[in-house]
């Protein structure tokens, strides 16, 4: 019997700036993705920036 692997799908920077960040438990609006913390070896995300409030002044950073 052989084992099926499915490789998640790429997605590209352009693909997550500005996407809308949710709290998880409560559905509240937290802000928008701003920013993308890259780690270059490993092809990985490793932390994303958020902003909101006015003129998006507030930053939030997520790891």
């Amino acid at each position: 019997m052989s084992l099926l692997f499915i490789q998640p799908k790429p997605i590209r920077q352009s693909q997550l700036i500005n996407r809308l960040v949710l709290e998880r438990q409560t559905t509240e609006e937290i802000g928008h993705v701003d920013q993308l913390l890259l780690d270059y070896q490993a092809h990985r995300v490793v932390a994303l920036r958020c902003k909101s409030g006015l003129l998006g002044t507030k930053k939030r950073y997520f790891a």
